[in-house]
């Protein structure tokens, strides 16, 4: 079954607008089974800071 709620790249990535305004990104299963062993991940940097603790 394939999710609606989320977009989808023909590299078989998704990507899924979250609460706050975050989104999640991932791979679909099919593109985890041509992988195989995921051995590194680099994402670029976000041009927004992370929230400040409030302590």
């Amino acid at each position: 079954m394939i999710p609606a709620d989320r977009g989808y790249t023909e590299n078989h990535e998704w990507a899924l607008a979250e609460a706050e305004g975050t989104v999640a990104v991932g791979i679909t299963d099919h593109g985890q089974a041509l992988m195989g062993d995921l051995v590194l991940v680099e994402a670029p940097a976000s041009p927004i800071p992370p929230p400040r603790s409030p302590h």
